[in-house]
């Protein structure tokens, strides 16, 4: 392990020195500094709560940390987000608040399609090990997480750079953010997936999530008895589960790319339109 983390290591340096100097070329030294700099403390925190509050999986004898998080795991963020932002911008021309959330959409999709080999690689590697699944690939679960992560760090991003000026674009992002992390608030009160207030919380969230976007319903409905109802999700395995999420999401991308009439489509609204 010692030999194949050093090669690993050597090789996330050259790669993140590429990706900064890229970045100074094309968004200058004080966005690269903003956004690096917030990649860093986000990744850090991120990592020091799910130490705390989560046991399910471990780190082993990951060297080189801080505040007992390996670099490797931050650094691996802040891959993420970079690419994911680099990639997703040239598939998406801002031109309305709205497209900044079919940004913010796109780049929690490709997160969660790079963790599938990221997590499976560091599996095998040894550098990490979960306790939740049993399964030749990463757990489907962490796909949901990654989603829901890179959205929170675009969605805290783009409010502290001044991008985005209208916050009821973070209407969707934020609750969508805590439909998908009830899962997560569920397993740290170690309340039962089928105690009725957390099921009622959830179906009114995902309710209000339809009514707001119901193009949507089928997407998330899909998920939701995918990954939360218990009852229905013992019926299959992980690798399923896999498959079903990945579909889920090529279709969602097609719909963020090729058809962002729909995110304007909304059976309720907040106020007047945001500004163009």
């Amino acid at each position: 392990m010692e030999y194949s983390f050093q090669v690993f290591m050597f090789s996330v340096l050259i790669a993140f020195i590429f990706l900064i100097i890229h970045s100074l070329k094309k968004q200058g030294m004080r966005e690269t500094t903003l956004f690096f700099g917030f990649g860093f403390l986000f990744g850090l925190i991120r990592e020091i709560i799910y130490r705390t509050w989560f046991k399910n999986y471990s780190f082993g004898q990951m060297p080189l940390r801080v505040a007992d998080v390996p670099l490797t795991i931050i650094f691996g963020w802040i891959f993420t987000f970079y690419l994911g932002h680099a990639l997703c911008s040239k598939l998406i021309l801002i031109k309305t608040h709205q497209d900044y959330l079919r940004l913010m959409m796109a780049c929690s999709i490709f997160s969660s399609v790079i963790c599938f080999s990221i997590e499976t690689l560091a599996m095998y590697m040894g550098w990490w090990e979960v306790f939740f699944e049993t399964s030749s690939y990463a757990a489907s679960d962490l796909l949901a997480g990654w989603f829901y992560t890179t959205l929170l760090f675009f969605s805290i991003y783009l409010l502290i750079t001044r991008k985005l000026k209208d916050v009821r674009t973070l209407i969707l992002p934020f609750l969508l953010i805590f439909l998908i992390g009830i899962i997560e608030i569920v397993e740290i009160l170690k309340f039962s997936m089928s105690n009725a207030v957390v099921v009622i919380i959830y179906l009114i969230l995902l309710a209000i999530i339809i009514l707001l976007h119901p193009y949507l319903s089928i997407i998330l409905i899909t998920l939701a008895l995918l990954f939360f109802f218990e009852s229905i999700r013992v019926f299959t395995t992980n690798d399923t589960r896999i498959i079903i999420f990945f579909s889920i999401e090529f279709i969602f991308l097609f719909l963020v790319l090729k058809s962002p009439f729909l995110f304007e489509t909304q059976l309720i609204k907040f106020g007047s339109k945001g500004e163009k």
